[in-house]
């Protein structure tokens, strides 16, 4: 696979947003999505939010706006989940 550039879409563009839609584009094309994906960041925001708030996500999805400050990259994170 070639490398992947692209505006993240919407109004709200952070690096912090930008850093998980990145991660949804690595699954997206992979082209072997039955084997285990090995995907490394250096954005501690990023690796917080697929360990720590996906579980939140997963376990109980109206508890998530409870986590504050994060809950504004909701629909990025419950894309993510899924």
């Amino acid at each position: 696979l070639s490398n992947i550039s692209e505006r993240v879409p919407g109004h709200l563009q952070t690096n912090n947003r930008a850093e998980l839609l990145g991660i949804i584009r690595a699954l997206e094309v992979c082209p072997f999505p039955d084997l285990p994906l090995e995907i490394r960041t250096d954005s501690l925001y990023s690796i917080q939010c697929t360990r720590l708030f996906l579980l939140f996500i997963m376990l109980d999805p109206h508890s998530f706006a409870a986590l504050g400050q994060s809950a504004r990259y909701h629909q990025i994170l419950a894309h993510l989940a899924a």
